[in-house]
């Protein structure tokens, strides 16, 4: 697997200091997300396995599988567990980094290229989606954010 980043100006200190805690582990909440799993969803997307339930059966309402993705796989990492809801914006970045490593891996783990795209605006925002042929990514350049952001690509190889 091959992960390349792209983060913005804003983003690149916030990223050094997320990644100077060294974390480990992923939060227990996180953790269950990722042993879930991905799944096929409608139409071909990939989709956080204990989402699909609740998650629309068509993309067609948010114009394409990458939108679709994007709102079904977004987490804002405050919300994930109690802990992480009064844990320091760096440490909930750690958190959506190693998540989106382990996201990435499942991904490639069953062929599939994905993109992960984090923000912090608001807290941090973390969004996950397929990369396939003919399909528009998420986030197009970073350095167009006033937000700080970060997009990682994972690929198959």
């Amino acid at each position: 697997m091959t992960v390349t980043e792209s983060a913005n100006a804003s983003m690149v200190p916030l990223l050094a200091a997320a990644r100077a805690r060294e974390l480990v582990a992923l939060d227990s909440r996180l953790q269950a997300l990722v042993d879930a799993g991905i799944a096929q969803g409608p139409e071909g997307t990939l989709v956080f396995a204990e989402r699909l339930r609740g998650a629309p059966v068509s993309c067609k309402a948010f114009g394409d599988r990458v939108g679709f993705e994007a709102w079904v796989n977004k987490l804002r990492i405050a919300d994930c567990s109690d802990a992480l809801g009064v844990a320091p914006a760096i440490e909930q970045l750690g958190h959506a980094l190693l998540l989106a490593h382990a996201i990435g891996a499942l991904a490639s783990r069953a062929g599939l290229a994905s993109t992960v795209t984090i923000s912090v605006e608001r807290g941090v925002l973390f969004r996950f989606h397929g990369d396939r042929p003919g399909d528009r990514a998420w986030v197009l350049d970073v350095e167009a954010h006033r937000e700080p952001i970060v997009v990682l690509g994972f690929s198959v190889r």
